[in-house]
């Protein structure tokens, strides 16, 4: 295979997943973690899952971005 040949599956190109967007992955799975732990205190630490929830929305925007979307508006 050459340098700029990608990756076939029959004759359907494969595309990789670029590293932004699996790193990105890997923190969604972290952080959801973390949120169920949070709520799955019989004390919720309300301000702590308010902010994780804040994280788990720049993150979406972040994974957005690396997949050309901009923002919270679906018609964009």
């Amino acid at each position: 295979m050459l340098p700029n040949d990608k990756p076939t599956v029959g004759n359907a190109h494969v595309e990789a997943a670029p590293v932004e967007s699996v790193n990105l992955n890997a923190e969604y799975s972290i952080m959801r973690l973390q949120l169920e732990a949070l709520l799955s205190q019989p004390v919720k630490d309300m301000p702590q899952v308010d902010a994780l929830v804040h994280q788990l929305e720049q993150l979406q925007l972040r994974f957005k971005r690396v997949h050309g979307l901009e923002g919270n508006n679906p018609n964009e």
